[in-house]
């Protein structure tokens, strides 16, 4: 559900405007914004803030601290162990501040830290360069080592072009002819920077095979100089003796860099904190309008803490502080921030919604309904007892693996989810690991899907159709809270559009004539083509996504099929050993069907048929200010 959001101004004389920021991060319920972003404050001609001396000094300073510490924490590793009685911060701000951004231990290990990320980043550059020469030759390395110490040939390693078969063919010619046979081409395999070859001729003609054999279509590899030894031979030995050497540098970066996470990482964390904390107010100040005497802040808070920091106002400046709520209009709705609140087994499918981009404000959170229809169609097409437990202790091992991971636990929250449906599908349909349940004797299913095709196709259309409708539904909702009179019409219109073809089936399956059906499909256009234009132009659409709901059919049947599959082999196999391998590989394959195949398009049904039909985009967050 999305929180009701109230506009507040806030106005008092502007020496309190430091208390009033402090007492807004007490309160940790509003959200402060832009003054351009409220159109009545934006219009009155007040100035925003501007920090000037100590205060700007100090935000300069505080926000340089920040990036070093937010670039070492981001490349240290994770700490064995920590001391934090290397380091304490001064009680009060300023001091703090100082003591983080001043020579001493603390400076000193964050200095460090950033040295050793340099040399690192370096050391791999170069490990790059020296595996992109290296690579060239690896394939000759046996070779060169050979020719090493045959006196009076020079080596030299050359690309052309991958389709210059003909300039290979052409520099070999010449190379023949320029040393009279004296010479030995070997030529390497395709890389993306063209064909490597290498040449050998003797010393005293490297002049004339640099001028007449070596052209615009073959290139001598020239490494830099720095890698550059006496023979082409020992470069190459040198560049793989390199590539070891930067490596171990790089093991000894990893061992510096976990020393200094293990002592320093918290005291980091620490000063982070702090220095967040104190950037915070700075930043605030800069949203405020002021005139010569008074100040104006502007801001969001959910509707519910209105009274709450309107009292705590009131109680610290005895009506110094004068406090102003409006509901947004449709018009402020893209820059209303977003706060979700939904109960707890909901709360992991926000993350899903929000992958997008949170729902604007004014709208609608589909958390709430892809909670219902998303495990619901999964379940529909895996629907099976067996797999449904396998699911289970899937999504158990995930949040047992990674207790502390929110992005698990979510996750886990969805798996369980599915895995009920599936099993309450399982139930309807009588299904266990195939045709298991009949023959352990749990009884006859509900509903075989096996025998009764037509109306499994049927049932899952039906559905398709009251998803879709669905869709519609909650964009005319949409469209009644933004105003929008012309979408409201145009999705009333699709939802007739719906509703007329599935009655002028219905008569035409029962043996009456669909007139009434028509006519209301007919009415239901003309709705459409005077409100939406060109927009009629999408409505086979409609029926399109009704009907890609009968995929779920396709897939269930086809895990059911395998399933069955497994059961024949077990007992057509030679023996017990064999059954079991066989049984367990069609069902490994049935469950992969069952879980990859389902899990795709219960998504696509419901972010692209269902959100699709009225789900808006929102773009900020609600960010209160708060102390912590």
């Amino acid at each position: 559900m999305i929180v009701r959001m109230k506009r507040v101004r806030i106005a008092g004389p502007r020496s309190l405007s430091a208390e009033v920021i402090n007492m807004l991060y007490g309160a940790g319920a509003v959200h402060v914004a832009s003054p351009e972003s409220d159109a009545k404050l934006a219009a009155s001609g007040l100035k925003p803030e501007l920090l000037t001396g100590g205060a700007a000094a100090k935000l300069r300073a505080a926000e340089e601290m920040i990036g070093q510490i937010k670039t070492a924490l981001a490349n240290l590793p994770s700490a064995r162990s920590s001391d934090k009685s290397l380091f304490a911060l001064p009680a009060s701000d300023d001091g703090a501040l100082a003591e983080i951004s001043s020579p001493g231990p603390f400076k000193e290990a964050l200095d460090r830290a950033a040295a050793i990320l340099i040399e690192d980043e370096a050391a791999a550059a170069e490990i790059k360069e020296v595996g992109e020469y290296k690579k060239l030759y690896e394939e000759f390395q046996p070779l060169i080592e050979k020719l090493e110490y045959v006196r009076g040939m020079e080596i030299t390693g050359v690309t052309f072009p991958p389709e210059g078969l003909g300039a290979y063919e052409e520099m070999a010619q010449r190379l023949d002819e320029v040393t009279a046979g004296a010479c030995a081409l070997f030529k390497g395999k395709n890389h993306h920077e063209g064909v490597v070859a290498l040449a050998m001729y003797p010393s005293s003609k490297s002049e004339e095979v640099r001028r007449f054999v070596f052209g615009h279509k073959v290139r001598p590899i020239h490494v830099p100089e720095r890698y550059e030894r006496e023979t082409f031979a020992s470069t190459l030995r040198f560049l793989f003796s390199r590539q070891v050497a930067l490596n171990d540098e790089r093991r000894g970066f990893a061992s510096e860099l976990q020393d200094v996470s293990s002592l320093w990482r918290e005291n980091f964390q620490e000063a982070l904190a702090r220095l967040e904390r104190m950037l915070g107010p700075l930043h605030t100040r800069g949203q405020l309008l002021n005139s010569e005497s008074s100040f104006w802040i502007t801001g969001w808070l959910p509707a519910g803490e209105a009274g709450r920091v309107e009292h705590l106002a009131g109680e610290r400046f005895s009506g110094a502080v004068i406090m102003y709520f409006e509901d947004p209009e449709p018009a402020e709705f893209p820059e209303t921030p977003i706060l979700l609140r939904n109960p707890a087994v909901v709360r992991p499918f926000e993350r899903l919604v929000q992958i997008y981009s949170p729902p604007m404000y004014g709208t609608i959170d589909p958390a709430p309904l892809i909670a219902i229809s998303l495990p619901m169609l999964f379940g529909l097409m895996l629907g099976d007892v067996g797999y449904a437990v396998i699911l289970a202790l899937s999504g158990w091992y995930i949040t047992r693996l990674l207790p502390g991971n929110a992005a698990a636990r979510d996750a886990g929250g969805i798996i369980y989810l599915m895995a009920a449906w599936s099993a309450i599908w399982g139930v309807f349909f009588g299904e266990m690991f195939g045709e298991l349940w009949q023959a352990v004797g749990f009884g006859e299913p509900y509903f075989n899907r096996r025998e009764r095709p037509i109306e499994t196709l049927l049932a899952v259309v039906a559905f398709g159709a009251l998803n879709v409708s669905l869709g519609q539904v909650c964009g005319i909702l949409v469209g009644h809270r933004m105003r929008d009179y012309k979408r409201m019409a145009v999705k009333a219109a699709d939802l007739g559009v719906i509703v007329s073809v599935l009655w002028s089936g219905w008569l035409y399956y029962t043996g009456e004539e669909p007139v009434m059906g028509v006519l209301a499909l007919g009415a239901s256009l003309l709705v459409k083509g005077v409100f939406g234009g060109a927009e009629i132009v999408e409505t086979p659409r409609l029926i399109s996504n009704i009907l890609s709901h009968a995929r779920l059919m396709a897939l269930g049947f086809a895990s059911v099929l395998v399933a069955d599959m497994a059961g024949k082999a077990f007992t057509s196999a030679g023996g017990l050993f064999t059954g079991i391998l066989m049984a367990a590989g069609f069902h490994a394959l049935s469950l992969a069907i069952g879980l990859y195949s389902p899990a795709i398009q219960a998504a696509r049904l419901n972010f692209v048929e269902f959100l699709g039909q009225f789900y808006e985009f929102g773009q900020v967050r609600f960010s209160p200010l708060k102390n912590g």
